[in-house]
């Protein structure tokens, strides 16, 4: 993790609204997680939360500004914004990935297989937030 990223996660304040709030609930009783766990666990989605935002705000300016250059019909740095906008999403995948990890370094060996599953329930929740249907836009 980088410097800059590193002082998001100590600087910035967590959104109001957490997002999946029944699903963090979920992980904590498929788990039948303890309250140091629990307290720990809840750190890691806070910071978690804050690198996400962060990540996903940094994408949409650069997103902004490659599909701007349609309207400036200047192609040029498309090349270049394209590669910024996928080390993002690299980073986005890396972060949930070391996410999850710390989430297994929490977890009792009684607690693994529920892990697993936790897993996969989320796998299946980015899917489907990947690939729901477009919105009809007024």
């Amino acid at each position: 993790m980088n410097g800059f990223l590193l002082t998001e996660i100590l600087t910035r304040k967590p959104p109001k609204h957490p997002p999946h709030m029944d699903y963090k609930q979920q992980v904590i009783e498929q788990l039948h997680f303890d309250e140091q766990q629990i307290e720990a666990y809840e750190k890691l989605v806070q910071e978690h939360q804050i690198l996400m935002v962060r990540l996903e705000e940094l994408r949409g300016e650069k997103m902004a500004v490659y599909f701007n250059q349609l309207n400036q019909n200047d192609s040029g740095n498309t090349a270049v914004l394209m590669e910024e906008i996928t080390r993002l999403e690299q980073q986005r995948m890396q972060v949930t990935y070391d996410h999850f990890a710390a989430i297994k370094a929490l977890c009792r060996a009684d607690q693994l297989q529920g892990f697993e599953e936790v897993v996969q329930k989320a796998m299946q929740m980015l899917a489907s937030r990947n690939r729901g249907p477009l919105k009809k836009r007024d």
